[in-house]
């Protein structure tokens, strides 16, 4: 088993406890759509690096183009966005009024993830990959950026903005990912996973604020 494998296994196992979590929580506390929004993106990723595990075991390589692993990953996203909306819908009247004060400087964060889809395409190529992922992850990272900018905006600690402030800093962390593995950097491209994998791990603490 190479490195690669391992680092793969390693997240596996990870995404499956934090999966576990969300299925025991679901069953403790308020918020059970919430808990089980993440299950399933904890699962999703999961399955992602199964399929990825399984593909270096057989093909002795990374699978190429666009693959059922790229399939789970952007489930994975999906999920996490339909646990943001969900939350964002759940806003207090203050809480609005903050949020539609930076409604529109959010449009940075879909602009700033297409120019970086656009750069990887001429980089490393894979237009429908590309376009999926550039797609997703311009909506996922709408409103991710919305949450945390009003949090900013409100000037308080509100239990969405810690919630929000994990995962930005998770998506900033995958397209950094995304980026260096196009270099063939490969030990800066473990250590960004196991960072964007760290960083979600503090999921749990965040999600019983919001559950509180």
């Amino acid at each position: 088993m190479n490195f690669d494998q391992v680092s793969s296994l390693i997240q596996l196992l990870t995404f499956a406890a934090l999966a576990i979590w969300a299925v025991r929580s679901a069953m403790r506390r308020s918020l059970v759509w919430l808990y089980w929004l993440i299950f399933g993106a904890f699962t999703c990723f999961v399955l992602g690096n199964a399929f990825w595990i399984l593909h270096i075991s057989i093909a002795g390589d990374w699978p190429s183009g666009f693959s059922c692993a790229d399939l789970s990953y952007i489930g994975f996203y999906c999920f996490l966005l339909s646990a943001q909306t969900g939350i964002i819908h759940g806003w207090t009247s203050g809480q609005r009024q903050a949020a539609e004060e930076t409604r529109s400087l959010a449009l940075i964060a879909p602009a700033v993830v297409i120019l970086f889809h656009a750069v990887y395409y001429f980089v490393a190529g894979g237009l429908f990959s590309n376009i999926v992922y550039g797609a997703v992850l311009s909506v996922f990272s709408y409103y991710t950026c919305w949450a945390f900018l009003a949090g900013l905006r409100a000037r308080v600690m509100f239990p969405l903005f810690s919630f929000h402030a994990v995962i930005i800093v998770a998506l900033v962390l995958a397209l950094l990912v995304f980026l260096v593995s196009s270099f063939g950097w490969d030990n800066v491209y473990y250590a960004l996973s196991f960072a964007g994998m760290i960083v979600l791990c503090t999921l749990p603490r965040f999600t019983k604020d919001v559950t509180a």
